[in-house]
């Protein structure tokens, strides 16, 4: 629970009393630590699921959910999601019931069971609107509109709107910078460029506000990344690929730092396919190698693709 806190907004830092032989004196060292004993907590959330100490098992996957953007291909997510909300649901607490079975719908939508994500958040939605908690009723909404993005982007912008909408109203800034994001790349696979861009700018000015905690500074710096790269797609769609470059390479400049391999990969991918489509094939391939090397390290089945594309392009021999 300590190393996962230094990526929740309200804490963001190992506690100040914290005397135990395990370095998570930064974010980096808690994310190591979290990868390399997985095995061992994870098997104490199981113990502690079997035995029935619910408190517990809520607690430790709500600590430990916003470390999933450093992680999020690792196969265990569903199951200490699913645990968490059966655990809630047996202590009554709706509110932590509706915020798990939110974690669960992320985690069936990595496991492209996208109908069943959509159902299960906006289960999760019902729930928290019968509690009375506008910010968990959003994320059910928001990820509704991430588990139904590329299944039908037009239901997807809906249940984005109404997730910005209660973010909004409840003051949750980390669910409505997320929500602006979700309505900026529906409009944008609706083929509404124009207005993806201007909520993008939204969604950027908003990052770029410093924050009061390491862990909310980390969030504005991945929308950083995440705005700029669907600014990106949004000028591609326009034909405008010069300023689609500028928007993706803007995206890169801190992403290292990030540790987010997948998502560094995937904007590494976007900025190729439009340096090939500028004519700029020497570029474009390394981009694309670039991209092949951070899908194979986060174990991505993209690999195959990033080949794919080099062998078009005549560099499949390395």
């Amino acid at each position: 629970m300590a190393a996962g806190r230094w990526f929740e907004p309200d804490y963001g830092a190992v506690p100040e009393d914290w005397q135990q032989p395990v370095d998570l004196s930064t974010s980096e060292a808690a994310t190591a630590w979290l990868q390399a004993e997985a095995d061992n907590w994870f098997g104490a959330v199981r113990i502690a699921a079997a035995q029935g100490w619910d408190r517990q098992v809520v607690d430790a996957a709500e600590a430990l959910h916003w470390s999933l953007n450093h992680w999020h291909l690792w196969a265990h997510w569903y199951e200490l999601f699913s645990s968490a909300a059966t655990a809630a649901e047996r202590m009554g607490d709706a509110v932590a019931q509706a915020t798990q079975l939110n974690y669960v719908s992320w985690a069936q939508s990595v496991r492209d069971e996208r109908e069943q994500a959509a159902e299960t958040a906006l289960r999760a939605a019902h729930i928290a609107e019968q509690a009375g908690d506008l910010s968990q009723q959003a994320w059910g909404f928001q990820y509704a509109s991430h588990a139904l993005t590329y299944k039908d982007s037009a239901v997807s912008l809906a249940h984005a709107q109404r997730a910005e909408q209660l973010f909004a109203e409840a003051h949750d800034w980390e669910g409505h910078i997320q929500a602006l994001q979700s309505v900026s790349f529906c409009l944008t696979q609706l083929e509404r460029p124009q207005e993806a861009i201007e909520k993008l700018q939204e969604v950027l000015e908003m990052a770029r506000i410093p924050q009061t905690t390491k862990a909310r500074q980390l969030i504005a710096d991945i929308s950083i990344q995440a705005g700029a790269n669907h600014l990106g797609m949004a000028y591609e769609s326009l034909g405008e690929y010069g300023l689609a470059e500028d928007s993706y390479r803007y995206a890169l400049a801190d992403g290292d730092r990030l540790g987010m391999v997948y998502q560094q990969a995937y904007i590494h991918y976007r900025l190729a396919k439009v340096l090939h489509r500028v004519g700029r094939l020497d570029e474009a391939i390394a981009a694309m190698r670039t991209a092949r090397d951070g899908y194979e390290a986060a174990s991505s089945t993209r690999v195959a693709e990033a080949d794919d594309y080099l062998e078009q392009w005549g560099a499949s021999d390395g």
